[in-house]
């Protein structure tokens, strides 16, 4: 075995214990009347979805879970990420004040963020 092989096989198996942290992937567009966030969450509703506004910053997270199970399965392949998600959004202004509005669609999570006045865009 050469030198630059072992770390491989010897690697300590640390990711195999620590908790899975998904980063859904996020599209952020400007509206007349704030912010629309549309993130990928397949399998995830409404419900299961945390919205923490702070300053510039907008927190999605939840837990993503496996609810369809059937009689004596067994994995033969697991490439889904059934587990805790998180994403931090940081937008160019204050958002805390906005008033927050979800909806999913076809494995997408709208996150509608309103201020009070509708704004121009250039």
């Amino acid at each position: 075995m050469t030198p630059r092989s072992r770390p491989i096989f010897f690697a300590p198996a640390v990711s195999l214990f620590e908790e899975c942290v998904w980063r859904p992937a996020v599209d952020v567009l400007r509206c007349p009347q704030g912010w629309l966030i549309k993130a990928e969450l397949p399998g995830v509703r409404v419900d299961q979805v945390r919205v923490a506004l702070r300053g510039n910053s907008v927190v999605l997270s939840g837990v993503r879970r496996d609810t369809y199970h059937e009689e004596g399965e067994s994995y033969y392949k697991m490439e889904i990420s059934y587990c805790r998600f998180e994403r931090r959004i940081e937008l160019p202004c204050p958002v805390e004040d906005a008033e927050v509005r979800l909806s999913t669609d076809n494995g997408l999570l709208f996150l509608r963020l309103v201020s009070g006045t509708p704004e121009r865009l250039p």
